[in-house]
């Protein structure tokens, strides 16, 4: 048996069941709502403004909760607030649990209208600028009432993401790993070679794979590995001329100079317009972006975006050469 710190975060764990109840009787979705609030915002003060509540209040709805499961939740220090173990391993089932609610209550007024609701989407930030950007235009004319709520997943396993109930709906590149998650595969999107205008480059030209390995990439370092198989597998060796964690430098990197970037479709028109040049590859690329769920029930809102996941068409915007 966990003993220790570990055994109370197995005994938090153990709390929250199935239909947002704990063995013993049920728990205030209220005090769930603050716990989950104040972890969000590292801030007792924080949270209360959000909430529209008063901070003694609470506070005192947290120590209420503190006291029913028996264990503290939160450290104060002086640089915000933060879950213990205990409330790490409660925050997830307590994500869900709420998630629950607002199916049950959206359920009881109408499914199928979807006239309000909250979608959880997680990503990693270049599938969240395209082609997740298109696939949300696309969910919001079709349901504007529904709030979006779209994270990025930084340096975490967007499955894991999933898996923990930390987001409902998560879209990536080929994941690690899919384990026990149902996934839905969007048409591949192409890859074009975007360079400066001082390279000698045509717009719209074909680069052949002896011109792509020997031009320096200015990579992201969350797609470096992907990008790199993918052109392993058609026998170019890619040549890195610079990288970055941040995604919104790479074309300023390439209109400088220091090297090319391998962009998908709206990013390359994105840099086309900036006065970047856009070829297209003679040996295709292409990106395969997979979205990826909990098995069972999905909350109203995030059953329609699956909906629309497969809908031919849908994720494939101009053609930036043309």
């Amino acid at each position: 048996m966990p003993t220790g710190r570990a055994g109370s975060a197995e005994r938090q764990r153990g709390r929250l069941c199935r239909g947002g109840r704990r063995r013993g009787g049920p728990m205030d979705r209220r005090h769930l709502e603050y716990f989950v609030a104040v972890a969000e915002h590292e801030s007792f003060t924080a949270a209360a403004h959000a909430l529209r509540i008063s901070q003694p209040s609470l506070s005192q709805a947290i120590k209420a909760l503190e006291n029913e499961v028996k264990a503290e939740l939160f450290h104060r220090t002086a640089r915000g607030t933060f879950p213990t173990s205990a409330g790490e391993a409660m925050l997830g089932p307590a994500r869900q649990t709420l998630r629950g609610f607002e199916t049950t209550a959206a359920a009881a007024v109408n499914v199928r209208d979807l006239t309000t609701g909250w979608l959880d989407v997680v990503a990693v930030a270049s599938v969240a600028y395209d082609p997740l950007s298109d696939v949300l235009a696309h969910y919001h004319a079709c349901h504007p009432g529904v709030v979006l709520h779209i994270a990025d997943s930084g340096s975490a396993d967007v499955a894991d993401l999933v898996r923990t109930g930390a987001h409902e709906i998560a879209l990536t590149w080929t994941p690690r790993s899919d384990e026990g998650l149902t996934t839905c595969s969007l048409e591949p999107e192409p890859i074009y070679l975007v360079v400066g205008p001082e390279r000698g480059f045509t717009h719209g030209g074909s680069v052949t794979p002896e011109q792509l390995a020997a031009v320096g990439l200015v990579v992201n370092t969350a797609s470096r590995v992907y990008l790199a198989d993918l052109m392993r597998v058609q026998g170019i060796v890619p040549r890195i001329a610079a990288e970055t964690t941040a995604r919104e430098v790479i074309v300023p990197l390439v209109l400088g100079g220091v090297g090319a970037a391998l962009l998908p479709p709206r990013a390359a028109r994105d840099a086309r317009t900036r006065g970047a040049v856009v070829c297209r590859l003679e040996v295709p690329l292409a990106r395969q972006v997979t979205a990826m769920w909990r098995p069972g029930e999905l909350t109203p809102a995030a059953e329609a975006l699956v909906g629309i996941l497969g809908t031919p068409g849908l994720t494939a915007p101009p053609d930036p050469t043309l």
